[in-house]
């Protein structure tokens, strides 16, 4: 598993993650917070310092828009990842 920097988003079909979630939390990448099952406390801290400067207008829309575009997944790839987020809920 790579890191994502914060001005890139991760590729479509990412499904690693430490935690042993079927895919790898996009924000966690986003802001390098660490796994929650390596350090939670860590985590925890560094989740509601993040959350705190989050804005919907600014950050949250543009960039789930820009991970969720038509030209970034193909209708198998994207209905496949729905189904593990719905998943996981």
């Amino acid at each position: 598993m790579t890191d994502t920097h914060a001005d890139e988003s991760p590729a479509p079909g990412d499904n690693n993650d430490d935690d042993g979630f079927p895919f790898k939390s996009f924000w966690a990448g986003k802001f390098k917070i660490p796994s929650f099952k390596r350090d939670p406390w860590r985590w925890n801290k560094e989740w509601e310092n993040i959350l705190r400067t989050l804005s919907s207008s600014k950050d949250v829309y543009p960039t789930m828009a820009t991970l969720y575009s038509k030209d970034r997944w193909d209708s198998t790839e994207l209905a496949e990842h729905l189904t593990s987020l719905k998943n996981v809920v």
